[in-house]
């Protein structure tokens, strides 16, 4: 049977869908965090933490980010209106850098095939890529900038 080429994008879109929400409800955690909740480190109480000083408020200004590793993390740390967030620098599309992406709100879209992520959490918002992102706890003490990596 053959479709139409409308059809047929609809029908694509739709399989897509479906296989986007099977990634999501995989296999869970056997402490009862899903994968997705895994690698959104914001999630975990501070004494899970170790927080990592990497500068003062006023070296990062609104609108701007700082990379960098942290152990074998890379990381991008975005300042959005003096709201401060942190997530791997890595597409799970294809492994390439992520934080160089054009910013959308508080989103980061990659800048080889599009996909984008959320910057509060590292969900995934859109294809290509169909799994999260790690995304770091933030907190401001005394004017210096800390970015929580997990003790685990």
């Amino acid at each position: 049977m053959k479709c139409s080429p409308d059809y047929q994008i609809i029908l694509s879109d739709v399989i897509l869908n479906a296989v986007k929400n099977l990634i999501r409800l995989e296999v869970s955690h056997p402490e009862g965090k899903d994968r997705q909740s895994m690698l959104n480190y914001t999630l975990l109480k501070p004494e899970e933490c170790e927080f990592v000083d990497i500068g003062a408020v006023d070296e990062l200004p609104n609108g701007k980010r700082l990379f960098l590793d942290i152990d074998e993390f890379p990381i991008v740390v975005f300042n959005l209106a003096g709201q401060f967030f942190a997530i791997g620098d890595v597409c799970s599309h294809d492994n390439g850098p992520l934080g160089e992406g054009d910013l959308d709100g508080e989103e980061v879209i990659c800048p080889r095939h599009g996909a984008r992520f959320d910057l509060r959490t590292g969900k995934v918002l859109a294809l290509p890529a169909v799994e999260d992102i790690p995304a770091y706890p933030v907190q401001v003490v005394d004017g210096r900038i800390q970015v929580g990596i997990p003790l685990k």
